[in-house]
């Protein structure tokens, strides 16, 4: 996960094709960010339910009828409907009829509600937390807050995945307008939250546990009526970043790179420029690389990948002839300017 929000999907709404359910995990999300960012939320029994086919590409859901027991956004009659994937590999939600629930669901483009399993939505006995703050909101109290997660980010080398290691016990310093300062230690989980915070910038600053990098603080917007979330690390990873240019200097989209270990060449990370030639490598470990490019790296499927040759960093034939890319821990590197020659060398 490389930012709280970031890692976020709140919302799975389109209709898919998927073999199986992939969504962003809530836990220790704010119910109070949940409820700021749904398009209805109550509590309500189903009273029915229907599979339907509809929409562009065909959608097969159910339509799920609530008697509603309690509106709190988004509600204005006494039913409501809401759409849900089959559960087979679409994230749809399992509800029960004669039960009753605690919904969050979003509004589609075509004005219907939807909701899934990558959602907040739980049975009505286990949301005694989100019905505390929804009655709250709706008899006008302060939903202000500004909460986060303090987290060491760990990868030994390319062929895995960055982990995240939850740093609790950590105390969180928060200091914003109005000479506004307050505390908090992180639970397990590395989480912290506060409440009755004013809209504004905050600094945020986490004390770094002895022996591990320093976290970086930062900097969060807290709306007026609403909340914000902040990602504090602590990391030894490095970054890498460039811009791809043609022989005439000018900046090339859609290269794709390859981020190679200079040991074997087969751990490997990818990006791809962007409109100005630009890319970027986020979290990578300390250690000795080559760079690759290819503007024509992928087939015209998108899947296979064609026989177009690439080129090393700075301009090389071969990975054995390129730079060698040394990154130290936490290092921010900005290589130069990556040129593609007009004629490409043979492939690797």
């Amino acid at each position: 996960m490389r930012s709280l929000l970031a890692a976020l999907s709140l919302f799975l709404l389109a209709p898919v094709a998927a073999s199986a359910c992939s969504c962003g995990g809530l836990a220790g999300v704010q119910t109070c960010f949940l409820f700021q960012e749904a398009d209805a939320v109550f509590a309500g029994r189903v009273t029915a339910s229907s599979i339907e086919t509809s929409g562009q590409p065909r959608w097969s859901h159910y339509v799920v009828r609530f008697a509603v027991i309690e509106g709190f956004s988004g509600v204005t009659g006494r039913t409501i409907d809401i759409r849900t994937g089959l559960g087979r590999g679409d994230c749809g939600y399992r509800f029960e009829t004669g039960k009753s629930y605690f919904v969050y669901a979003s509004r589609s483009k075509d004005g219907v509600l939807r909701t899934s399993i990558c959602t907040a939505t739980k049975s009505l006995a286990t949301a005694q937390a989100d019905l505390a703050f929804a009655r709250q909101v709706i008899h006008g109290g302060n939903r202000t807050r500004l909460y986060g997660r303090v987290i060491r980010l760990v990868r030994p080398d390319l062929g895995t995945y960055t982990r995240e290691v939850d740093l609790g016990g950590v105390t969180v310093t928060i200091e914003g307008p109005a000479d506004q300062r307050f505390t908090a230690v992180t639970d397990a989980k590395g989480f912290f939250s506060v409440a009755g915070s004013r809209e504004g910038e905050y600094a945020v600053r986490a004390a770094t546990p002895e022996g591990l990098p320093e976290i970086t603080p930062q900097q969060v917007t807290i709306p007026a009526g609403r909340c914000n979330g902040v990602m504090l690390k602590s990391s030894n990873l490095a970054s890498l970043s460039g811009r791809v240019v043609d022989p005439a200097g000018r900046p090339v989209s859609a290269v794709r790179l390859r981020l190679l270990t200079e040991r074997d060449g087969l751990d490997r990370e990818e990006a791809r420029t962007a409109g100005d030639g630009r890319y970027h490598f986020e979290e990578i470990p300390a250690g000795s690389y080559v760079l690759a490019a290819n503007p024509h790296a992928m087939a015209d499927n998108g899947c296979e990948e064609s026989s177009d040759p690439w080129t090393f960093f700075p301009q090389a034939a071969s990975a054995k002839e390129a730079e060698r890319i040394v990154l130290r821990p936490q290092e921010m590197r900005e290589l130069s300017d990556f040129e593609l020659p007009v004629s490409s060398p043979p492939t690797p």
